[in-house]
């Protein structure tokens, strides 16, 4: 396999080794990749959006159907209680992350409760932030 670098290759010497992005992307055809991230579970696509720039634009487009489809697959193919679409108006990306990745409150980042996602709101908050945050 031929590897590409995808940032400058001149040193710099001050920045820190490996900052801002990878320096090399394994050179493949977009749709192999495409086909390849269409059978990884959800957590293992986000964990792919962090480690490089590029994986992070083809994954996290909000407007490509490619990026919608690859992460549809992926819901789809991983548990029989996430066959239900995302609430009207919320991306595929956004309904994976709130439903499965994230698992703190999106306010405090307390984890020591589960939180409860509110799909009203499409936030997950403790109890505590709940109530101060939501007026009845």
């Amino acid at each position: 396999m031929e590897i590409v670098p995808l940032i400058s290759t001149h040193e710099n010497t001050s920045a820190a080794p490996f900052s801002g992005a990878c320096t090399s992307l394994i050179h493949m055809p977009l749709d192999i990749f495409i086909e390849i991230c269409k059978h990884l579970p959800p957590f293992d696509l986000h964990t792919l959006t962090h480690v490089c720039r590029q994986f992070h634009y083809w994954l996290n487009s909000t407007t490509s159907y490619i990026t919608r489809d690859i992460w549809n697959y992926s819901r789809l193919n991983l548990d029989e209680h996430m066959k239900l679409d995302p609430p009207e108006g919320m991306d595929e990306i956004s309904f994976i992350k709130l439903s499965l990745i994230e698992k703190k409150c999106q306010i405090c980042k307390n984890d020591e409760e589960i939180p409860k996602i509110y799909w009203v709101f499409r936030v997950r908050l403790c109890t505590k932030c709940f109530r101060n945050r939501v007026t009845m």
